[in-house]
C-alpha cells in the first residue's frame, strides 16, 4: 500500500448532500484529474471542509473520472454530512506527518534505489540479456556497493534514472519507484530543471513532494538527497543552482530519515566560470561521470552509509565453511584450500607476469592484440595479513600499451558438479584491496561462467570502464558480489574469475604501479 500525492489538488463536491453513510464522493466536472488514481491497494488522503469549517478526513482507494471511492472518518475525525459545494482537497495530514516523523534512522532493508536523470541512469553498464546477468556495475552504484563491502543490495532493478529527466518527470513516475520498497533511496534531480528554465519555486515544490512521498512509503526508508551537480552552466543558471542547493542543504534535520549530501564540489572545477568537470571526471562527452567522476560523487554517500549501517562482519572464508546439503546448505562450494587461499603452487602464465600464484588457481595476462603487456612487469605473490587471511597479491610495474581487451585475471576451473542442481540460485563474492597510488588499471570484475545444456552463461559484478580509474590516496578495501542467478541445468563447465582490466584511452602507454590483492573467493547458494 502506497500513499499517493499530487500538488495543490482542491475542488468542490456535487453530492446533494454527501450523507454520513456515503462511500462515493462526486467532484465538480473535470476536476477529478487533479487527484491521483489509486489502484492495487494504493490510496490518497482527502480532506472535506464545509462553510462552517467542519472537517473530515477520508481515505480514497479508487477514482473513476470525477467519482471517488472512499473510506470515511479517518485519522480520528467523524463522518459528517456535507452539502454540495463543500471543499475537497488533498492536504498533508497529521497521520502523514507522524509517519514521516517516525521514519527510522536505520533503513528497514538494505535495498538501495537510485532516482534521477542521466547521471543516475548511466550507473548501469549494460542491460541484461538471455545469457548475461550483471549488477549495476558502472558509476555510483558500483562504488557504493563495493566500498560499503556489499552492505547494500544494489542491482539494475533498483535504478530509476531516466536520461534528460526533470523533477516533474520523477513526480510522474513515483508509482514504480515507491513500489520498489527500498530501504534507502538516493535522489539526485534538478540539473535539467535549470537547463529547462524551471521556476525556482517549481523545482523546490517538486523535490519536496518527491522527498515527502519517499519518506511516507511503507516500510519507511531513509532518503539521501543530493544537491544539484552544476555541469556546463553559466550566469543565471549557476545562480539558480546555488539558490536551490542552499535550500536543499537547509532541509538537513527537518525530516527524520532525510539526509543531504553535497558531492558536486569534487566533480566540478571551482575555478571554472562554466562549471567544467575536473580533469578525468567526465566521460568522452565531458558531462557524464567517468569511473573517477562516479567515485568522486560517491564518496559522501559511501561515508554516510558506512557510518549508519551496522557492520555485520565478513562472510566467513575458512577451511570449515564448506557446502553440506544438510548442515551448511549456504556454505562455500569451493573446496577447502581454495577459499581461503593457501600455498603457492598455482600456475602463472602470460606476457609480463611472473612470480607465484595460490594453490589451484591460474593467473595470466591476456590482450586482444597479444602485445599490450610486452613492457609490463607484474609480479604475483601470496601475503598473509594480521588476521591470518591469505591474499593473492599483484605488484604492478612497467607499462601497458593501448588494447581493447587487456586483462590480468585469476581463474579457477571447477570439475565436480555433484553439489549443483537445476534451480539452484548461485552467486559469488570476493575481497579486493587496491593500494594508494595504484595506476594503469581500468576496471575490476568478479565473474562466474557456466555451461548448461550446451549454452554459455555469465554473471558479473564489477566496473568495466576501460578508462581513467581513480588513483586512490588511501587503501580501498571492498567486496565484489555477483547477482544471484538460477541454474537452468546442472553445469558441464564452471569457472570463477577475478579480472583486472587494463586502461584503454587511446593515449598509451600507461605506467603500471601499485598493488592489487584478491582474497576469500566464495561461490554460494542463496
Amino acid at each position: 500500500m502506497t500513499q499517493l500525492f499530487t500538488n495543490n489538488a482542491s475542488t468542490t463536491i456535487t453530492n446533494a448532500p454527501l450523507l454520513t453513510s456515503a462511500t462515493t464522493i462526486n467532484l465538480s466536472a473535470g476536476s477529478g484529474a487533479k487527484f491521483p488514481s489509486p489502484s492495487g491497494g494504493d490510496y490518497f488522503m482527502g480532506t472535506l471542509i464545509d462553510s462552517s469549517g467542519n472537517v473530515e478526513i477520508v481515505q480514497c482507494t479508487g477514482r473513476s473520472v470525477d467519482a471517488l471511492t472512499v473510506v470515511r472518518a479517518q485519522e480520528g475525525t467523524s463522518a459528517l454530512s456535507f452539502v454540495s459545494g463543500s471543499t475537497f482537497a488533498l492536504r498533508a495530514t497529521a497521520g502523514l506527518m507522524s509517519r514521516i516523523g517516525k521514519a527510522s534512522r536505520f533503513p528497514p532493508n538494505n535495498k538501495m534505489a537510485w532516482v534521477g536523470d542521466s547521471i543516475i541512469y548511466l550507473t548501469v553498464n549494460a542491460a541484461n540479456d538471455a545469457t548475461h546477468t550483471r549488477n549495476s556495475n558502472r558509476g555510483q552504484s558500483f562504488w557504493t556497493s563495493f566500498l560499503t563491502r556489499q552492505k547494500i543490495d544494489n542491482n539494475q532493478a533498483y535504478n530509476f534514472g531516466v536520461n534528460g529527466d526533470t523533477s516533474t518527470g520523477v513526480l510522474g513516475r513515483m508509482g514504480p519507484i515507491l513500489a520498489a520498497q527500498a530501504g534507502i533511496y538516493y535522489l539526485c534531480i534538478g540539473c535539467n530543471d535549470v537547463y529547462g528554465s524551471f521556476a525556482y519555486a517549481t523545482t523546490q515544490a517538486n523535490i519536496l513532494n518527491i522527498v515527502t512521498q519517499l519518506l511516507a512509503n511503507d516500510p519507511a526508508p531513509i532518503v539521501i538527497l543530493s544537491t544539484i551537480v552544476p555541469i556546463y552552466m553559466t550566469g543565471s543558471m549557476l545562480l539558480q543552482v546555488w539558490r536551490i542547493n542552499k535550500w536543499i542543504k537547509s532541509l538537513t534535520g527537518l525530516f527524520d530519515g532525510l539526509y543531504v549530501v553535497d558531492p558536486g564540489w569534487r566533480y566540478v572545477n571551482p575555478q571554472s566560470t562554466t562549471s567544467v568537470p575536473n580533469t578525468h571526471m567526465a566521460q568522452g562527452d565531458n558531462i557524464h561521470p567517468s569511473a573517477m567522476g562516479a567515485y568522486a560523487l560517491s564518496i559522501p554517500v559511501i561515508n554516510f552509509l558506512n557510518n549508519i549501517l551496522p557492520d555485520t562482519g565478513e562472510e566467513c572464508a575458512c577451511v570449515t565453511d564448506v557446502y553440506d546439503a544438510t548442515y551448511n546448505p549456504t556454505g562455500n562450494l569451493l573446496p577447502s584450500g581454495v577459499s581461503p587461499f593457501t600455498g603457492t603452487s598455482g600456475t602463472v602464465g602470460g606476457t609480463g607476469l611472473s612470480g607465484t600464484c595460490v594453490n589451484n588457481m591460474y593467473a595470466e595476462t591476456y590482450s586482444a592484440s597479444g602485445t599490450a603487456f610486452n613492457s609490463a612487469a607484474i609480479v604475483g605473490s601470496t601475503v598473509t595479513d594480521s588476521d591470518g587471511k591469505v591474499w593473492q597479491e599483484f605488484s604492478l610495474g612497467g607499462t601497458l600499451a593501448d588494447d581493447s581487451g587487456s586483462v590480468l585475471y585469476l581463474q579457477l576451473t571447477m570439475y565436480s558438479f555433484t553439489n549443483f542442481s537445476i534451480g539452484d540460485r548461485v552467486y559469488s563474492t570476493v575481497d579486493i584491496q587496491i593500494d594508494p597510488g595504484t595506476t594503469g588499471i581500468g576496471g575490476i570484475e568478479c565473474v562466474l561462467d557456466s555451461t548448461e545444456s550446451g549454452t554459455a552463461y555469465e554473471w558479473t559484478d564489477g566496473l568495466t570502464f576501460l578508462e581513467t580509474f581513480p588513483t586512490f590516496t588511501t587503501m580501498q578495501d571492498g567486496v565484489l558480489k555477483t547477482p544471484i542467478r538460477t541454474l537452468l541445468a546442472v553445469p558441464t563447465a564452471f569457472q570463477w574469475n577475478c579480472r583486472v582490466w587494463g586502461r584503454n584511452l587511446g593515449t598509451g602507454p600507461y605506467a603500471l604501479a601499485g598493488k592489487i590483492r584478491i582474497a576469500a573467493p566464495k561461490i554460494m547458494k542463496a
